[in-house]
């Protein structure tokens, strides 16, 4: 559901050109006047305004163990 949702953000705003993927980002951080400075291996740093960082975190998801939770019904519409 997420997973859409960018897809159809990144193409609303054309954002694609923009966006990066398999990209090892070695450092990032925000200048005193707040424009962020992305370095990544493949060399240089470059200058934005804005930064969304996606890292897989939430690529599989996770349940935690909650005694009882088998026994609760919920559906999730999307």
């Amino acid at each position: 559901m997420i997973h859409k949702y960018f897809q159809d953000y990144a193409t609303r705003f054309n954002l694609w050109p923009h966006i990066s993927f398999n990209t090892r980002v070695e450092r990032l951080y925000q200048r005193n006047d707040h424009i962020w400075v992305i370095e990544t291996r493949r060399g240089g740093a470059e200058e934005f305004d804005h930064v969304c960082v996606g890292n897989g975190h939430y690529e599989d998801g996770w349940i935690p163990d909650v005694p009882g939770l088998s026994y609760v019904s919920i559906r999730m519409d999307g």
